[in-house]
């Protein structure tokens, strides 16, 4: 089962290799990307709303996290979360996202989901 878990995250990880770190240029910084990367898809995939709910469900779920990635440093900040997504490249970061969701879930391929929550809460 874990070789099962690592395999996936590698996956996941190997779908954003080509997303560029956009705090390369000064080489100072705390938190890999792919760790970043990883608690957020994560947590959001758990029902975190903002990058406090992000920071909060990585805190929670450090030692399950250590399982794909070393977080040596533990978890960011939601400062640092907001930061670093809000200096990606959006378009390329579509398109990492959206190549390793038609690998989990070919049959959705270029299909449209709306994931905003309003039908959810019946708006």
């Amino acid at each position: 089962m874990a070789s099962d878990l690592t395999a996936a995250g590698d996956e996941l990880m190997r779908r954003f290799e080509d997303l560029d770190d956009p705090r390369k240029p000064s080489g100072r910084f705390q938190y890999p990307l792919q760790e970043l990367l990883l608690a957020a898809l994560c947590a959001i995939s758990a029902g975190a709303e903002d990058w406090v709910d992000v920071s909060e469900w990585g805190e929670f779920k450090l030692e399950w996290l250590r399982r794909f990635l070393p977080f040596e440093q533990g978890i960011a900040s939601h400062d640092t979360f907001g930061r670093v997504f809000a200096m990606l490249d959006s378009a390329r970061f579509e398109d990492c996202f959206r190549g390793w969701m038609t690998q989990l879930c070919p049959n959705l391929a270029q299909q449209h989901i709306a994931i905003d929550g309003k039908t959810l809460r019946g708006s």
